[in-house]
């Protein structure tokens, strides 16, 4: 019977699609909520990638505890952990009950939105996500250290902060999310820091995340969303609001063709649950 299933997976090839729902968590700031989206609820990358994913015939749903910015999309489509003004540090305070939420100035929304995030969202119990799409880590570039940022620190020491606040986030993913699949974007660039070609602190830390996470395992891979927003070695206007650190309609759905390209391959690959 093995044997047999093993024919029927080859014949099939890599093109059948899974017939069970993957749980997507789109986990990380304001950029992951949509903020600027036009029009507002459509979820900045997050609607774009939904119409990827039921195009290739994949059935999902995305999880976290907020619906923020999400009201004109499908229901299955409305949640996930987008929050705004959220610094790595005031994430790994928010994913369970081993991080005690402490009212500074570090986090956007007040307390834990109803449940933490990730062990027991709005009291539902535990998430099981099968892939985690996180972007995060532009809030410490831009906040000082008084607001939960790293700008206060001096400057060569700014990506490295960054950086032991990433690992101990994706540590935290690698023991309590041990079968999810965890892709980890690279930060956008920041327009008012934007010199020369480069940002060179975010594209300090950029460089490390490229090198440090396939070290974490096959469950961990780098989408490199940093050179998408830069044309020529500037700055791509044209994805952002103007003057503002986030993306645009364009630019939103060029992070959620990003993530496609990522994920659904895989996904058609891969057979159903047992």
């Amino acid at each position: 019977m093995r044997f047999l299933l093993v024919f029927i997976l080859a014949a099939l090839g890599p093109g059948m699609l899974r017939a069970d729902t993957v749980v997507i968590m789109p986990f990380g700031d304001s950029i992951t909520m949509g903020y600027h989206e036009q029009p507002p609820g459509t979820g900045g990358y997050r609607g774009p990638l939904g119409e990827a994913l039921t195009a290739a015939g994949i059935d999902f749903k995305f999880v976290g505890a907020t619906t923020s910015n999400s009201d004109k999309l499908p229901p299955a489509q409305q949640h996930h952990n987008g929050f705004s003004g959220y610094p790595i540090s005031a994430m790994l305070r928010n994913l369970d009950a081993s991080y005690a939420y402490n009212t500074d100035n570090s986090g956007g929304a007040a307390g834990n939105v109803g449940g933490f995030w990730v062990t027991n969202p709005g009291g539902q119990g535990p998430l099981q996500p099968d892939i985690i799409l996180l972007m995060a880590g532009t809030n410490e570039f831009l906040k000082s250290d008084a607001n939960g940022g790293v700008s206060s620190h001096p400057s060569d020491q700014r990506a490295a902060a960054t950086e032991e606040r990433m690992t101990k986030l994706l540590d935290w993913f690698k023991i309590n999310c041990p079968k999810a699949k965890i892709y980890v974007a690279t930060l956008l660039p920041v327009f008012y820091q934007f010199r020369d070609g480069h940002d060179v602190r975010i594209e300090e830390y950029n460089a490390w995340l490229r090198t440090y996470v396939p070290t974490l395992g096959a469950n961990f891979q780098v989408v490199d969303m940093f050179p998408l927003f830069v044309t020529d070695g500037n700055l791509n206007q044209a994805l952002f609001a103007p003057k503002d650190v986030h993306p645009n309609h364009e630019g939103y759905a060029v992070l959620a063709k990003a993530w496609a390209d990522a994920i659904i391959p895989p996904l058609k690959a891969t057979p159903a649950k047992p």
